[in-house]
């Protein structure tokens, strides 16, 4: 009877270690396959270079000593009126957004120049408050060089201050700048 007894134990014993076994070859297989996983990624990574979507023009220069001058034209076009009926379907084109992989909102900040009437009088000036804006948005990882990634497109007319420029000379600056 003990006899039997330990034959029983034995058994299960035999069992339970086959089985145990079993779990530490798995685990230990599951460990080896995620380590295999990372170090072939991170090899990957390392050969393709894991770099952001590379733009192809060059980022605007805020530092810029010295901006090239563009001179409107007294004759030259204003931008057109603002539609009446203009909603956030109908006047911006969201499809735009999140095109090319990514799920954010991509701005472009038009290249500064530095406008002026054909007397030679800028038509507006750089205030701080207006680099800061531009300087975190192009330190921002929303920015991008490429204005056919853009959704927003910024440009780099100060209109900060509404007393300090000729709405009819921004209006012709706007109208300017490339689509």
């Amino acid at each position: 009877m003990a006899a039997e007894g330990f034959l029983k134990t034995s058994k299960y014993s035999k069992y339970t270690s086959y089985r145990n076994i079993l779990y530490h070859r798995f685990f230990v297989g599951l460990l080896l396959f995620i380590v295999v996983f990372l170090v072939f990624i991170v090899v990957c990574n390392i050969f393709t270079g894991s770099t952001p979507r590379g733009d192809l023009q060059e980022a605007v220069n805020l530092d810029a000593l010295t901006l090239p001058v563009r001179t409107l034209i007294s004759e030259s076009h204003a931008s057109a009126p603002r539609v009446a009926n203009c909603t956030y379907w109908s006047c911006f084109n969201v499809y735009k957004c999140g095109r090319g992989g990514h799920d954010k909102i991509t701005i472009y900040i038009y290249p500064l120049k530095d406008y002026r009437t054909e007397d030679g009088t800028s038509i507006s000036k750089f205030s701080r408050e207006f680099y800061e804006i531009l300087n975190t948005i192009k330190n921002s990882k929303y920015y991008t060089s490429n204005p056919e990634d853009a959704c927003l497109l910024v440009p780099s007319i100060d209109m900060l201050n509404q007393n300090s420029f000729s709405s009819k000379h921004v209006s012709q600056a706007l109208q300017s700048l490339e689509q």
